[in-house]
């Protein structure tokens, strides 16, 4: 060490400046190489080779990879609302369906009270001696009315029923195309999953720029050490 001082002292000012600035230039270049090896968060080899690979198509595969997330969502909506109308006209059928029957327990309860009216005004009419003419032909009209009435119900009932039944297959025809799109989608999604290694995009993309960041780093630290071993010769 001290032979290589007075070696050094002796040079001409020009001959030491000359040096100083190459040690500086070294021991700049060797601190960066020693912050690049002593990275921690770095990112292994056999995944920066891995996608070092696929580099040319990663950005196309996160295009792909997001607009199938995206499509993915929408189908979920159409879905979720498919469902949603498809079980309001299953409650509405249900109600239609209890209202005929309730229709038709109306209908069977007026009939009965017809066949009652008409024997209670036949006892009075040939026990009692008593003139029932008119109660025959109000009973007989209340009686038209109401099945009228329940007649007329049962039958829009059983139009909107019909309605009904038909624009529920039109729904699960439209849920079962959907169901198609949804299980090719998720397909899509598994099969770039897998190939990528990853479980959404934003994983991808964050890994993609990691890798753009390890790729920047590496080609610093490849020509730190070209600077290196001509820092080394130099000096």
């Amino acid at each position: 060490y001290l032979t290589d001082t007075e070696e050094v002292e002796a040079l001409p000012q020009d001959e030491q400046d000359a040096l100083m600035v190459s040690a500086k230039r070294l021991r700049v270049v060797e601190q960066e190489r020693k912050d690049y090896l002593a990275k921690e968060d770095r990112m292994p080899d056999s995944v920066y080779y891995s996608m070092k690979e696929k580099e040319e198509e990663l950005e196309e595969g996160i295009r792909k990879l997001k607009e199938a997330e995206e499509y993915g969502g929408i189908i979920k909506q159409d879905l979720q609302r498919l469902s949603r109308e498809r079980h309001a006209y299953a409650y509405r059928r249900d109600e239609l369906l209890g209202m005929r029957e309730n229709l038709k327990g109306m209908f069977a309860v007026f009939a009965g009270a017809l066949v009652v009216c008409i024997i209670i005004l036949a006892i009075l009419q040939f026990v009692f001696k008593l003139e029932t003419t008119i109660g025959y032909f109000v009973a007989v009209v209340a009686a038209a009315i109401a099945f009228t009435v329940i007649w007329l119900k049962l039958t829009d009932a059983g139009k909107e029923l019909l309605r009904v039944e038909k624009a529920t297959n039109k729904l699960i025809q439209l849920q079962n195309k959907v169901k198609i799109k949804y299980v090719n989608n998720t397909n899509l999604l598994n099969y770039l999953y897998l190939k990528y290694q990853v479980e959404n995009c934003k994983a991808l993309e964050k890994q993609y720029n990691k890798y753009l960041q390890e790729k920047e780093e590496r080609k610093q630290y490849e020509e730190a050490e070209a600077k290196r071993e001509y820092y080394i010769r130099n000096l």
